[in-house]
Parts: C-alpha cells; structure tokens; sequence
C-alpha cells in the first residue's frame, strides 16, 4: 500500500515509507508473562529464557526497544531521507535475515 500511495503522491512532493520492526519486547502488550510462557514451552525452555533465546535468534544479537523504531520514523521524516520514498525500513538486528 505504501509504495501505491509513494507512486500516486510523489508528484506532490510527498514521501510515503513503512517501519517493520522485529520483536520488541520492552514494554510489550504482545510479550505478556502468558504468552511468553506459551513461548517457553513451545522451545523447551524457562519463560526468563524467551527473550535471550530471541535475541539470540538476530544478527546483531542485540535488543530492538522501542526507541529503536523511534529512531527509524524519525530518520525517515528527516530531510536526510529526502530522497527515499515506497520503501520498508526494518529495525529488527538482522532477525529477519536468520530465520
């Protein structure tokens, strides 16, 4: 939908971007003690286990938090992301590219 909307408003001068970040777990509805426990039981681990276990799962082997993702809308409004338009900017530490 996003690069439509980049196709049809960019005429305008109008830049149309997504963020798709991997697990965020800080703070997190989504990662709530239930699910993290259906997570443990579903890898054979203990629930303390889950977040390592994913994080482990990155390239980077680092934590996405939320200012993470904050950071990456912010660049995309930024003037220094001018000429980037229709594309998915992914802050997820490599998890996209191990799985």
């Amino acid at each position: 939908m996003a690069r439509g909307w980049a196709l049809e408003l960019g005429e305008y001068g109008i830049r149309v971007n997504s963020i798709a970040p991997g697990n965020v777990f800080e703070g997190s509805k989504i990662w709530n003690p239930q699910y993290i426990k259906t997570c443990a039981k579903k890898y054979g681990i203990k629930p303390e286990e889950v977040i390592p276990f994913y994080v482990s799962k990155t390239a980077l082997k680092r934590e996405i938090k939320g200012q993470d993702v904050a950071d990456s809308v912010v660049f995309l409004c930024s003037d220094k992301a001018r000429t980037i338009t229709g594309q998915v900017l992914v802050p997820d530490s490599g998890q996209v590219m191990v799985r």
